[in-house]
């Protein structure tokens, strides 16, 4: 039988180094790495929410806690009083939820309003200092101005809204669910 010396021995290859060089890993490599991109896009996202998102709430419990919110704004809390806020506010509103008695010094920025929920009474401040008392066992909540004005309504509802200026007073009946506005007669105010 004659021998061919023409032809060579087929190399002998492994399925790894096939399965590496064809189209299948190729397109198995773009799938994965897809993947791990939308993975890695939804989780900087969520972290992103989350950030905003977190909230501070900070119970005074001996008084005269003072606390600098994120906008530079500063809070005392006398005892028993609580503040829930954003670690970072949102680009509409400056909103915090109160209760209990404390003094606010909001810093000034025209654009964002600075807003107090209390229980029943919602307080707008664009720029001013004031004390407010806001206690859940009290049958009227108190805003005193010391200095700039702000606005009160009831809620979230705006369309009864009532400006309260620098040394006034208002009474906020929850029963009747009335603001009553006098100049302020406290020799003590502001308790800081």
């Amino acid at each position: 039988m004659p021998h061919d010396s023409g032809t060579t021995p087929p190399e002998k290859t492994n399925a790894l180094t096939n399965y590496l060089a064809g189209p299948k890993f190729f397109g198995s490599f773009y799938k994965m790495a897809a993947l791990i991109s939308i993975a890695l896009i939804v989780g900087y996202g969520i972290n992103q929410i989350n950030k905003k998102s977190a909230a501070v709430t900070f119970f005074s419990q001996t008084g005269k806690d003072r606390i600098e919110l994120p906008d530079g704004s500063i809070v005392t809390l006398n005892a028993g009083a609580e503040i829930n806020y954003p670690k970072t506010f949102s680009k509409n509103t400056r909103l915090v939820r109160f209760s209990g008695e404390g003094h606010f010094r909001v810093h000034k920025d025209t654009a964002l309003p600075f807003i107090i929920r209390t229980e029943k009474l919602s307080i707008r401040v664009l720029e001013a200092s004031l004390l407010v008392k806001a206690n859940q066992n009290s049958p009227e909540i108190e805003v005193i101005v010391e200095s700039g004005k702000v606005a009160l309504y009831l809620g979230s509802d705006r369309r009864k809204e009532k400006t309260v200026f620098t040394n006034e007073k208002a009474v906020f009946d929850k029963a009747l669910r009335k603001i009553n506005i006098t100049e302020t007669t406290d020799p003590h105010f502001p308790a800081r």
